[in-house]
């Protein structure tokens, strides 16, 4: 059994109240979902991979045992915030690059591999999505309060040489709130792994299975 880590790092971004515009801190490793401004609203995501190329040049399926998203801290607004101000955070981790252009945010609104979206099931091995929330009974404390939590995912063993990591941001905030900028610690995305050497036609019958996916969604 293998674990593999990949990081994901701290996230910093600043907001003008006077026009509600989010902005990126320069430095660090967020860009903005195509397509995306950050007027009214900050969608932003990093992006790696797990390299598994030592495992596929060994003819070798990788089963996952176990996925998960370890951080050490809530995220954080400056300047307290309004009911309804929101943090969106989706960690994601797909056997099959995502495609970067306009149409991510189709893909976030649907549920990355859920229907509607351009991934499948099979794509995406593990996902979390968690929301925060400004609320009435919080005042203004700079953590604002989890109100949901989503996990999915198919978990399928793959024989590609990679598995693309990526942690997305989404802030939405009142015209009229008081929120200043946004802080949020790193990440770690964790796989546990157990390597395996199959019979050579399930291999070969995985690695075009892999191929496939990596070409087109599947849509049956």
């Amino acid at each position: 059994m293998k674990t593999l880590v990949k990081e994901h790092g701290f996230f910093d971004a600043t907001r003008n109240a006077g026009t509600n515009t989010w902005t990126l801190t320069p430095g660090f490793d967020y860009q903005l979902v195509p397509g995306t401004t950050g007027v009214g609203s900050l969608y932003a995501y990093s992006k790696t991979f797990f390299d598994l190329a030592g495992l596929s040049m060994d003819e070798k399926t990788l089963f996952f045992d176990m996925a998960a998203v370890q951080t050490s801290a809530l995220p954080v607004f400056s300047g307290g915030g309004s009911p309804g101000d929101s943090i969106q955070i989706i960690d994601v981790m797909t056997s099959v690059p995502l495609t970067e252009d306009a149409t991510m945010l189709t893909d976030i609104s649907y549920g990355f591999g859920f229907n509607g979206s351009r991934q499948n099931f099979e794509h995406v091995i593990f996902a979390r999505s968690l929301q925060y929330a400004v609320h009435l009974d919080l005042g203004t404390y700079a953590s604002p309060t989890l109100t949901a939590s989503n996990q999915y995912g198919s978990g399928d063993p793959t024989a590609s040489d990679r598995v693309y990591s990526y942690r997305f941001i989404l802030i939405v905030t009142a015209v009229a709130s008081t929120v200043t900028g946004s802080t949020i610690v790193g990440a770690r995305h964790v796989l546990t792994a157990t390597p395996k050497e199959e019979e050579q036609y399930r291999y070969l019958m995985r690695l075009k299975r892999s191929y496939d996916l990596q070409q087109t969604p599947d849509v049956d």
